[in-house]
């Protein structure tokens, strides 16, 4: 009796360790199919060229619940067509690598299968004697050292934005420099012409030379030992292309994000000046993105952004 048990139950675990190794090996060779309306498991084996059974067995759920939209693991066939499911990120010409066939060859194949056909979810025959290639092992790669970025020093005291009838003087008196340092700041200016709206760098106001002391047997004066702050002399730009650059923002929004964006664009406008002082030639042109989805949309299909870089 004892010995009928244990033959038994040597029985039964080779068998489940049967059914495991076939549940492995198809989980390993497996694609899926994305269930169409009107299909059926037997539909779906007559056109895969396998068996209802071993659709069930990867698919136990489908015994009861098959409906449209509902992904199935189908078994490949060991002997028969093979095929493969097309997943996010891949193109024509990488599956033809991955199988070591053309991408001609899959077309052929596949009737209707083209670049533009081509889309994630769906299920490609491979060409007979094609055999899949093991993804390669990317090598771990040492990170390149980056040096950190030095600090930029900014060349702007305030940004100024021209109001109605101001003058390349009258801006010059308000902040107390002189006409050529801020035409050195802003080179659009060099044309003579000031245009309402327009934000301009104002730079610092050169601080005078403190005079030396005369050659005395009097002790010098004591000077504040807080040195005062200097400023790096703006260096020879280099002449470049223009590059055209468009600000999106809700500038009209009533609420506290309106006020909020234009000190943003002011800070945009800072950070501008550093690609300045590098010889880089900047066109900035500011728009409102208004308050839908629909004006945005509008915004970025207009011709003026289409020629923006």
């Amino acid at each position: 009796m004892h010995s009928q048990i244990r033959l038994f139950r040597i029985v039964v675990i080779a068998a489940l360790w049967g059914i495991a190794g076939i549940f492995e090996a198809t989980a390993q060779s497996a694609f899926t199919h994305t269930v169409a309306r009107g299909e059926t498991v037997y539909s779906i084996a007559k056109v895969y060229g396998t068996t209802p059974d071993a659709i069930f067995q990867l698919n136990p759920e489908a015994r009861t619940n098959l409906r449209a939209g509902t992904t199935l693991r189908m078994p490949q066939s060991a002997t028969g067509p093979r095929y493969h499911t097309i997943a996010q990120g891949e193109t024509l010409y990488r599956i033809a690598r991955l199988y070591g066939v053309g991408a001609d060859e899959l077309c052929r194949v596949n009737p209707g299968l083209s670049a533009e056909t081509f889309r994630a979810g769906k299920v490609i025959a491979i060409p007979a004697g094609a055999v899949k290639k093991p993804e390669p092992v990317k090598e771990k790669e040492e990170k390149p050292k980056v040096e950190e970025p030095k600090p930029v020093v900014p060349r702007c005291s305030t940004m100024h934005e021209v109001g109605r009838r101001e003058t390349i003087y009258k801006i010059t008196r308000q902040y107390g420099i002189t006409e050529e340092a801020l035409v050195a700041a802003n080179p659009e200016l060099a044309s003579g012409k000031l245009k309402r709206g327009t934000m301009l760098c104002i730079p610092y106001a050169k601080q005078p030379e403190a005079a030396k002391p005369k050659q005395e047997t009097a002790k010098p004066k004591e000077v504040d030992p807080a040195p005062e702050r200097q400023f790096p002399a703006r260096p020879v730009a280099r002449r470049m292309d223009c590059v055209r650059a468009a600000v999106v923002l809700p500038f009209k929004d009533k609420s506290k994000t309106g006020p909020k964006m234009v000190e943003w664009y002011q800070g945009f406008l800072l950070a501008a000046d550093s690609l300045k002082r590098q010889g880089v030639n900047l066109q900035i042109c500011a728009y409102d993105c208004g308050s839908t989805p629909a004006d945005m949309s509008r915004l970025l299909s207009s011709e003026a952004l289409q020629e923006m870089d």
